[in-house]
């Protein structure tokens, strides 16, 4: 499937994803917007992998795009909360801090370490770089969720 989507998109996916994944920031927001349209993590989470393994995005734009669907998520909670008692407004809201608190505190830790590791190295997180096995993703996607119950 990976080379199949790298070949029909014929290199002007990747130059989109480049550009909606410039920075950290714009790399959340985007995981973050596709969650929320779409409804579904696991969805986003499924597109990263088909781009990473076909080429089309790199694990450092990966990173970021994964910890923004994990924001995205609580977009169902915010909507039901919408007609829904005082009580259940704050339960969605304190989801969405709870999910955007636990993404910052782990990327601030997850590049505070690479950046670490660059120093003392030279070369910090060195398979960010690389289009590599979409396990990375899973291992980075898996770390979040106990360091998100921690914060």
């Amino acid at each position: 499937m990976g080379d199949g989507l790298a070949k029909l998109s014929g290199g002007k996916l990747e130059k989109i994803l480049e550009r909606l994944t410039s920075n950290i920031f714009m790399q959340v927001l985007l995981g973050a917007a596709v969650t929320a349209v779409i409804q579904s993590s696991s969805a986003t989470t499924v597109m990263v992998v088909g781009f990473v393994n076909s080429g089309i995005m790199k694990l450092k734009q990966a990173v970021g795009v994964i910890m923004g669907a994990n924001i995205g998520t609580c977009v169902t909670a915010l909507i039901s909360g919408i007609g829904a008692g005082k009580n259940a407004k704050r339960a969605s809201l304190i989801h969405l801090y709870f999910n955007l608190i636990g993404t910052t505190v782990f990327m601030i830790a997850f590049y505070s370490i690479n950046g670490i590791l660059t120093v003392i190295t030279g070369d910090g997180f060195g398979f960010l770089d690389s289009s590599i096995n979409a396990t990375w993703i899973a291992v980075i996607h898996s770390a979040f969720n106990p360091c998100n119950q921690c914060s």
